[in-house]
């Protein structure tokens, strides 16, 4: 038996056995051939192959847009310009297949980034995605991703934002790394799922572990390899005392958060793609609080236009039920970034242009946004939160683009509300010092403890070696949120805490003596929560 020590960032046990991560990687080496005919048909026997993996990814899609999605790859590849191309190449250039498919590719690609027509132009990253899987069968690369068909824990050096939500989060058992951070969105996936993950085990944990039994202690941060019997029994016995709380904390479930003097709190979730949306309903969720709507232009490798998000954010809020559903307009760049947008490379670029800084450089896709999301609006209980405000100027432009939208969609006589609140997210220290000024430009606050505390500190959350520094009990943190939620009461409108602070049990008094009374949580952290609220004096 191996036994590893990390930093734990999850609680939780787990057994089961080891997976690792393969990030996917697609290139091919430029290769001539003798014989173009016999090349010729190589690619053809890709075609074939490729063009069955698509059907049969889109008859076993579990959403429509996805089948859709699929069926639309499947007739890129049966696209006779397209083919052509490909061809052609090999018969003129005497090149392998794989080589002609990257060459067509980026022809293919530019020609569609060019087009005026918005949709045609997003067509580039569907021509990108079809031919990647095409050079993987050609080449015999295996795709990125977990090669798993029953639940497993998953190992990686680190996890990228767009890797850990397109993974099928019924195969997760719990997250091991080598590196990353506490405060990375490996953590925040896997609060979400209520799984264990440890992180920093170091570069003993060696991909040779693939497919042997492991165990995990979330509570100690210690990952055991080919673990014995007596180990078994204990993770086995840890997971048996983690359902029997479960069981206790289900009869809070549809318990009101309400302390012993009477004061009420709302206890939201914080979710990053649809599917968690099952986790926050089981939860008992009061509402939605943090709905990080980047992960959507994540999770396809393609930006979602306008008609998929309406229908994304329609879903969310017809099963909610009419309980208040908080997006963040997109919080790319930093530490979540998209192929299709190609950022250009940040020395800092937790500093740098994110969040509502890229949406005023590209503000073709606020504007999207914002008219899905008020498309969306008539479904339920819509607010909009906007992400990395810091000054008064910024919020009004941003209402103004919130109003042009509106003007837009009543002219075409599209229905929406009028009425949906739009929020500042509180996560930089300059937002927090001018927040008696915001709170006259906005309706609602939101305060994001991970970027506050990261800003203040100047301890970035993802860099470990300055993790000692990131205390979330630091006075100046402290004072700051005291500061934002006194502007908030004054003004006459709420303030919520939607970050890592806000399932601290430690801090609840200190939000609520704040006149803070609504919080948002993982959803496997909202029913321990509740209970804590409910056993306060």
């Amino acid at each position: 038996m191996l036994i590893l020590h990390g930093h734990a960032v999850c609680s939780g046990a787990a057994v089961g056995r080891l997976r690792f991560y393969r990030h996917g990687r697609v290139s091919a080496q430029l290769r001539h051939v003798e014989d173009a005919g016999q090349e010729i048909e190589r690619l053809r026997h890709a075609l074939s192959r490729a063009e069955q993996e698509l059907e049969d990814l889109a008859e076993n899609a579990g959403e429509q847009e996805a089948a859709e999605i699929m069926e639309l790859h499947r007739m890129m590849l049966a696209d006779k310009d397209f083919r052509a191309a490909m061809e052609g190449r090999i018969r003129e250039k005497g090149i392998a297949a794989e080589n002609a498919v990257l060459e067509a590719s980026a022809e293919f690609e530019a020609l569609f980034s060019t087009m005026d027509d918005e949709y045609m132009r997003a067509r580039s990253a569907d021509v990108r995605d079809v031919s990647a899987r095409l050079v993987r069968i050609l080449t015999g690369a295996v795709a990125g991703g977990l090669d798993t068909s029953v639940p497993v824990i998953v190992a990686a050096d680190d996890l990228a934002p767009s890797e850990t939500v397109q993974m099928d989060k019924s195969r997760i058992l719990a997250f091991v790394t080598m590196f990353g951070s506490p405060n990375s969105h490996t953590a925040i996936l896997s609060g979400i799922l209520g799984v264990p993950a440890i992180v920093q085990l170091g570069t003993d944990l060696l991909p040779e572990f693939d497919g042997k039994l492991a165990a995990v202690d979330g509570d100690s941060g210690t990952l055991y390899i080919d673990p014995d019997e007596e180990t078994v029994a204990m993770i086995r016995q840890k997971q048996e005392d983690s359902q029997r709380i479960r069981q206790e904390l289900e009869s809070f479930r549809t318990k009101e958060s309400r302390t012993g003097s009477g004061i009420s709190v709302r206890v939201c979730a914080n979710i990053s793609t649809p599917e968690d949306l099952r986790a926050a309903v089981e939860n008992g969720a009061e509402g939605i609080g943090l709905f990080r709507s980047e992960f959507l232009y994540m999770e396809s490798g393609q930006r979602p236009d306008e008609d998929r998000q309406a229908m994304i954010y329609r879903r969310v809020l017809k099963e909610m039920g009419g309980r208040r559903t908080v997006v963040r307009t997109i919080d790319l760049g930093a530490d979540k970034g998209a192929e299709w947008l190609k950022l250009p490379h940040e020395e800092n670029p937790a500093l740098g242009c994110r969040g509502i800084r890229l949406c005023f450089s590209r503000p073709e896709l606020l504007h999207e946004q914002l008219r899905a999301l008020y498309r969306a609006s008539p479904s339920g209980d819509l607010a909009i939160l906007f992400p990395m405000v810091t000054s008064c100027g910024e919020v009004k432009r941003l209402r103004e683009m919130a109003r042009q939208v509106r003007e837009e969609l009543r002219m075409e006589e599209i229905p929406f509300r009028e009425d949906v609140p739009l929020g500042v997210m509180i996560e930089t220290p300059a937002a927090a010092l001018i927040s008696r000024d915001l709170a006259r430009e906005a309706d609602f606050f939101s305060i994001g403890t991970n970027d506050l505390i990261q800003y203040t500190l100047a301890a970035d959350r993802q860099n470990p070696h300055v993790e000692q520094y990131w205390d979330p009990y630091h006075p100046a943190v402290r004072e700051l949120i005291r500061i934002t939620a006194q502007a908030a009461r004054e003004a006459g409108i709420s303030a919520a805490v939607c970050g890592e602070l806000a399932a601290d049990p430690k801090l609840t008094e200190y939000f609520i003596s704040l006149g803070i009374h609504e919080l948002s949580v993982s959803p496997p952290q909202i029913l321990p929560l509740r209970r804590h609220i409910c056993s306060l004096p």
